[in-house]
């Protein structure tokens, strides 16, 4: 049943987006040129990035899990924090891999860079990797948010 209504809303949603195209093709709206397929799979792309639940809450508690191992000292210990570090690095990347798009790739040269930056001896006293985290969900959000609104607006809404 659900599985059904979902389909119904996405095929409603893909013929008002054709609509949309439509009269941006004959000239009805002469603010905003024709509109790809493409495009409009890359921005429903975007879009969906704002919904995946399980990235945006995992995030940051692994993040803030290994800035705590690193202030009550156990990260501070040599090798092992390194590994914990690298191990967060990993689980965080793998997180944010699960991103469409350009914040995908944001995401995963800030984290790794500033998983680099963790293994520098008393450098995660800010955590790197935290900061790291919350930026590349803000790139994330931001860049699904303005694809929503483009989607909203070719859609007339």
């Amino acid at each position: 049943m659900e599985e059904e209504a979902t389909q119904e809303q996405e095929d409603a949603h893909a013929q008002s987006l054709r609509q949309a195209r439509t009269q941006n093709a004959k000239g009805e709206d002469s603010k905003s040129a024709p509109i790809s397929d493409e495009e409009i799979e890359k921005l429903e792309k975007l879009a969906a990035n704002r919904e995946k639940i399980v990235t945006f809450v995992l995030t940051p508690i692994i993040a803030g899990g290994n800035a705590l191992l690193n202030y009550i000292g156990i990260g501070s210990i040599p090798i092992l924090g390194d590994v914990i570090d690298l191990g967060a690095g990993a689980a965080l990347s793998g997180f944010l891999f699960t991103l469409e798009g350009h914040p995908r790739w944001k995401a995963q040269l800030l984290v790794w860079g500033l998983t680099a930056v963790e293994l520098i001896p008393a450098a995660d006293i800010v955590s790197p990797q935290a900061i790291g985290a919350g930026l590349a969900l803000f790139i994330a959000w931001r860049a699904g948010t303005a694809a929503q609104e483009k989607l909203d607006q070719l859609r007339g809404a």
